[in-house]
């Protein structure tokens, strides 16, 4: 103050900061779209939001639900596979007997 210089606060897209805490709106900040209370654009992003979060819980329902139907089918496999030794080792006895009269 001695020197002369004073010192102004400005935001980072140009609104003055007065001493006593009084905001000066600029008029570009004002247009639509161009501050962060925007509602119409933020109502806009959340339908957006809930939309891919909704779709995000059906993929992760789906994916959980095939989870279990590939575990199920591995099992079935597995059952299978042992049935078809079985038999083969039964077919393998069978032709040895009849080799053997």
């Amino acid at each position: 103050r001695k020197l002369g210089v004073t010192c102004k606060v400005v935001t980072i897209v140009g609104e003055a900061i007065a001493k006593n805490g009084n905001l000066s709106v600029n008029s570009e900040a004002t247009q639509a779209g161009a501050t962060r209370f925007d509602l119409s654009e933020l109502e806009a992003t959340k339908a957006r939001m809930d939309g891919i979060d909704r779709r995000l819980h059906e993929i992760h329902s789906l994916d959980s639900a095939g989870g279990a139907d590939m575990a199920a089918m591995e099992l079935d496999m597995r059952r299978i596979e042992g049935r078809a030794q079985e038999n083969a080792l039964q077919l393998q006895q069978c032709q040895e007997e009849l080799r053997q009269k």
